[in-house]
């Protein structure tokens, strides 16, 4: 499998403090909780379009996670065409 150019980066990014045990060293340090990328967050709203749909559940989804992906690869593309803009 070769590598994605643009995942999206993360869907939900925050940051969050280390709990109130950490050492004086790092206990003001945040720490990234990224999460899902955004590709995977299109990827999954598309496959739940899709099951939404009666005609759908009787098609056979031999490959739907991919169909989801290619449908959230096109959401990037489109995304990033209108940042260029």
């Amino acid at each position: 499998m070769k590598p994605i150019k643009n995942d999206g980066g993360p869907a939900f990014p925050s940051k969050m403090l280390v709990n109130r045990f950490a050492t004086e060293e790092t206990a003001q340090k945040l720490i990234g909780a990224d999460g899902m990328t955004l590709r995977d967050w299109f990827a999954g709203m598309a496959l739940m379009g899709f099951s939404t749909q009666p005609d759908n559940c009787s098609t056979p989804c031999d490959n739907i996670a991919g169909w989801s992906y290619q449908q959230a690869d096109a959401m990037l593309a489109t995304r990033e065409l209108k940042e260029e803009a």
